[in-house]
């Protein structure tokens, strides 16, 4: 399986961004997390997978947040707001179940600003 992720800042939310997910939370250093699946083998989107995302920050407590599934282009994502320092490397762990081939996990290390 391959994904793509994708990382925006609130602030650049598109308007159909802004209604996803109940709603665009309010504060600052919130990010709307976007995943895209995809098979290995064929590169045909993933679109019936069950998607969660794990958000540690130095120093802060871990946060896992299901990623909703949400269409982006006409095409079918996951994704969800997360609240992360503007300041800092933090790691997202995502975890993707698939009917009948079970769970993966990967994980990425994200800056949002300067270390």
């Amino acid at each position: 399986m391959r994904q793509g992720v994708s990382l925006t800042t609130v602030g650049h939310a598109s308007s159909e961004e802004a209604r996803m997910h109940g709603g665009v939370p309010g504060g600052k250093d919130r990010y709307h997390l976007v995943v895209a699946l995809f098979d290995h083998e064929t590169g045909v989107r993933i679109t019936d997978a069950e998607v969660s995302a794990r958000v540690t920050e130095p120093g802060m407590a871990t946060v896992e947040t299901r990623l909703e599934p949400m269409t982006v282009a006409d095409a079918l994502t996951f994704g969800n707001y997360f609240t992360m320092s503007g300041q800092t490397m933090n790691r997202i762990s995502l975890r993707i179940t698939t009917a009948g081939k079970g769970s993966v996990e990967a994980d990425f290390v994200q800056s949002t600003g300067s270390e």
